[in-house]
């Protein structure tokens, strides 16, 4: 009896070799319509924004002082609004935006500037005061859209 199941085990294997050598060599199956898959990637970015004034000394002459390089970036993809927050007695003033004179009209908050994409943007600003120099502290903010 230890014979038979010896050779029974190993015909069996051989059978099963035989059917695993003949599957590799198969074709693989038709492609159709049916075997295409989609993949999606979803992702999550943070949103970003902000606005640096650098060389914040501002060097004060008469009527201008010049404030530094306000430098902006925001990757809101329905863009942003650059404010500046003043004092309300500084009426008769304007900030310069790159040569742009903004008037500063007493509500203490004007756009100096906007964008409707993300973006990243660098300016010159100074503050235009023509009776002269006064002391005013100012604040720049940015606010995605």
């Amino acid at each position: 009896m230890g014979k038979n199941w010896n050779i029974g085990l190993t015909l069996m294997c051989l059978a099963l070799l035989a059917a695993i050598a003949g599957s590799a060599n198969a074709a693989p199956p038709a492609r159709s319509a049916a075997m295409v898959h989609t993949i999606n990637v979803n992702g999550h970015v943070d949103l970003q924004c902000e606005a640096m004034l650098h060389n914040a000394d501002a060097i004060a002459q008469p009527g201008l002082t010049d404030l530094g390089l306000l430098t902006e970036r925001c990757n809101s993809p329905t863009g942003f609004k650059v404010w500046l927050y003043y004092p309300a007695t500084l009426t008769d003033a304007s900030v310069v935006v790159d040569g742009r004179h903004i008037p500063l009209n007493g509500s203490g908050a004007v756009v100096i500037d906007q964008s409707e994409t993300a973006a990243v943007s660098r300016h010159t600003l100074a503050l235009y005061q023509p009776g002269g120099y006064a002391a005013a502290d100012i604040a720049i903010r940015i606010r995605a859209n």
